[in-house]
């Protein structure tokens, strides 16, 4: 036994102190003795030097005190005493500031009564005397004694190791997610990061926590991510990193096939519909993440594309991650960084995900080397009356008294220059397949002549939207009449250059009700590439922003 549990060693304390602790050391100390004993290590000159009764608090937590869970809802005095003095040592030493010795011989008369007391924690309450915390401040206090042993490394393998405590370490997490304790919140992270970075953590100890239900998991993971995106901005990017690493890990054990990449496990699925990937791209940046977490682990890489390629799948994320992607491949710096995005590529999704982003990247680079300007039209697919007229606003596409919906608000305040429908093709994700072969197309098809135009048809009552793009002599007038019936549903766009002008004015947003640009579709259709003084004023007024359709 280490030297620092010696009864003998009590007779350094004051006088007080002492006999406050040899009568609780005794076989059956009263509740007087106990009082006795915490108001003198509390309040008297052992307070700020509790190490020094550690032989007290090894002597009350020998398991042989943990009484039979038979006879707890029956308690006798001397039983409740003993009750009382066990989880009274447990929580004194969960107080102690310093480095704790001979954790070897503490730890499994410890963790005895943390499993008791977790375990039975509801029937131990209802008896106030015996001076258990709310579950909250029990594991907040856990919490402190768990990272102070830890402070030594060599007992990390102690403890981890020890049956049941990642699962226990895991309950934490998901009691302190819920409360206001945030110091000790973000302890249990590490604590739980470095449990599965040490591979001593499963899914099934995660899952412990919530009872099982793995929609509670990926709930909790969401969750998590907003507390650690916040905390990222105070200066702690290692809490979003624990968060993600942890996912990394918290798999089932599946054989990797021959590219090293992991079956997807149900936990993942359960992400995908809450947008997990989607805060850490909007939010903090998913190109630095990667990066930070790649220092931990590598498979955090293949977790993230993993999900990155699932989430993208619904339309309505296309608008907010793939501009945010654009921008992280393209602040980074060329060469290394953008070969650290996509090296090793992993998946078939990924790596037309890549060529989209390095396709969008370089004609952003080239689009405004050559000044030229871009616009932007609403797609008027959630644009609705607003009832409250104070509070009445202008679609920036249509101009009409409407309000587009929360993801279009995104992307207009995400970037700095207005975009225009042929980047907004290229931000679609059906067009990931297409890009390589047809931005070429279009942009040789412009140059041979500067007149040429497109009709692009974005159908959103399907999912994931249709997309087709066709040149305005071709079925004009079905276009027009799909469009039409469509009410709202569906999205008619130009696409074309400014004839006498070497810029990009793209997207004229087609309106049926607008007989201006319907007469103007009508003059493109027939071929003659010639418009009348009418549909002129119409188109240019629709290039300066003017009028009921202008874009803004």
């Amino acid at each position: 036994m280490h030297p620092s549990l010696d009864i003998r060693r009590l007779n350094q304390l004051s006088s007080a102190v002492r006999r406050a602790a040899q009568a609780m050391i005794c076989e059956n100390p009263s509740a007087d003795t106990i009082s006795t004993f915490i108001t003198a290590a509390c309040t008297g000159p052992e307070a700020r030097n509790q190490i020094r009764l550690l032989p007290v608090f090894y002597h009350c937590l020998d398991t042989r005190r943990i009484p039979n869970p038979d006879a707890l809802d029956t308690c006798t005095v001397d039983t409740t005493n003993l009750l009382r003095a066990g989880i009274t040592s447990l929580l004194l030493i969960c107080e102690i500031p310093s480095r704790l010795p001979a954790v070897s011989d503490l730890w499994p008369r410890i963790w005895a009564w943390i499993q008791f007391c977790h375990t039975y924690g509801e029937i131990l309450r209802q008896r106030p005397e015996i001076g258990l915390l709310p579950e909250v401040k029990f594991h907040c206090a856990l919490t402190n004694l768990c990272e102070n042993m830890t402070t030594d490394r060599s007992n990390e393998s102690l403890m981890f190791g020890t049956p049941g405590f990642a699962a226990f370490t895991a309950r934490s997490w998901a009691v302190l997610s819920r409360s206001d304790y945030v110091p000790e919140h973000e302890r249990v992270i590490i604590i739980l990061d470095n449990i599965f970075s040490g591979g001593k953590g499963s899914l099934d100890d995660l899952l412990d926590a919530v009872d099982g239900n793995i929609t509670h998991l990926a709930q909790l993971f969401r969750r998590e991510l907003d507390f650690a995106i916040g905390t990222s901005s105070l200066g702690k990017p290692w809490l979003l990193s624990g968060i993600l690493n942890m996912l990394s890990h918290a798999d089932d054990k599946t054989e990797a096939n021959n590219f090293g990449v992991r079956s997807p496990t149900p936990l993942y699925s359960a992400l995908v519909p809450l947008n997990f990937i989607l805060r850490v791209a909007v939010q903090s940046g998913l190109l630095p993440v990667m990066r930070i977490c790649g220092q931990l682990h590598s498979n955090i890489h293949q977790t993230l594309r993993y999900l990155v390629t699932k989430v993208l799948s619904p339309s309505l994320v296309y608008y907010d991650v793939i501009p945010d992607l654009v921008n992280a491949f393209s602040s980074a710096s060329l060469g290394l960084q953008q070969r650290e995005f996509f090296d090793p590529a992993l998946y078939d999704d990924w790596m037309g995900l890549g060529e989209l982003l390095v396709a969008t990247s370089q004609f952003l680079i080239d689009f405004e080397a050559a000044e030229r300007v871009y616009r932007r039209a609403c797609d008027n697919v959630k644009c609705g009356v607003i009832s409250d007229r104070r509070s009445l606003k202008r679609c920036a596409g249509c101009r009409e008294l409407l309000y587009c919906s929360q993801r279009m608000s995104k992307i207009r305040a995400n970037y700095t220059a207005k975009e225009h429908g042929f980047l907004r093709f290229i931000f679609h994700r059906d067009a990931v397949r297409s890009m390589p072969s047809l931005v070429p197309k279009y942009l040789h098809a412009l140059a041979q002549n500067p007149n040429t135009k497109f009709a692009t048809v974005y159908d959103y009552r399907i999912h994931p939207p249709h997309l087709a793009v066709n040149g305005i002599p071709e079925h004009w007038a079905d276009l027009i009449s799909r469009v039409r019936r469509s009410e709202g549903q569906m999205s008619l766009d130009l696409m074309g250059l400014v004839e006498g002008e070497n810029k990009w004015a793209l997207v004229f947003p087609y309106r049926w009700e607008t007989s201006d640009i319907e007469q103007a579709l009508k003059g493109f259709a027939s071929g003659t590439g010639s418009l009348s003084a009418r549909q002129e004023e119409a188109m240019g007024k629709l290039l300066a922003g003017e009028g009921s359709t202008g874009i803004h």
